[in-house]
């Protein structure tokens, strides 16, 4: 446990100094960017130091209690649940981290065998991806968006379709992804 809570708290330091030495204007946007990672990244370090402690704990109090105290005081139910419990440790950390990582949900999806499962969670995804751009977006553009407007309001734009000519060109195969499995 030492040993993980020391590497976690390393490695958040060193983002975190990077993140500093990037940015000159701690009010900017990459500013506020950066101390979101580290704020997610600190949640991420905590809850695997949590999740850790929480499912080995038990297992170290059985096994001293087995080892200093009286074995036969602990009914055999209670010996065997902690081992399962902290051997499902392994299991416990991809769900953490596809949980609170971006990148590793989108390639968990990705890897889904089921198309029309894989689909649904990549849209939502996108959509969730997209509802935050826009907000990004609104957060920094609203006050030149009206200024924009105002100029703007008497003015009419013309748009202009330009097509490319048809080259008769193969496009290349798509890669190969998980088995596609209808469901």
């Amino acid at each position: 446990m030492g040993v993980m809570i020391y590497s976690y708290y390393h490695v958040f330091m060193t983002v975190r100094s990077v993140n500093k030495n990037m940015v000159w204007d701690m009010k900017s946007r990459m500013a506020r960017k950066n101390l979101k990672l580290e704020k997610r990244m600190l949640k991420t370090c905590v809850i695997m130091c949590a999740v850790y402690w929480a499912v080995w704990t038990p297992y170290t109090v059985v096994s001293l209690i087995q080892a200093f105290g009286d074995p036969d005081s602990i009914p055999l139910f209670f010996t065997e649940l902690p081992a399962a419990a902290a051997k499902s440790q392994i299991v416990w950390n991809p769900i953490i981290y596809v949980g609170t990582n971006k990148q590793f949900r989108k390639a968990f999806y990705a890897a889904l065998p089921c198309e029309s499962i894989r689909n649904k969670l990549v849209k939502r995804e996108e959509e969730k991806e997209q509802s935050s751009k826009e907000s990004d977006l609104d957060d920094k553009t609203a006050p030149a968006a009206s200024n924009a407007q105002t100029k703007n309001a008497n003015q009419t734009t013309e748009t202009t379709v330009v097509t490319a000519p048809n080259t008769n060109k193969v496009a290349p195969a798509p890669e190969q992804g998980p088995a596609k499995v209808e469901c």
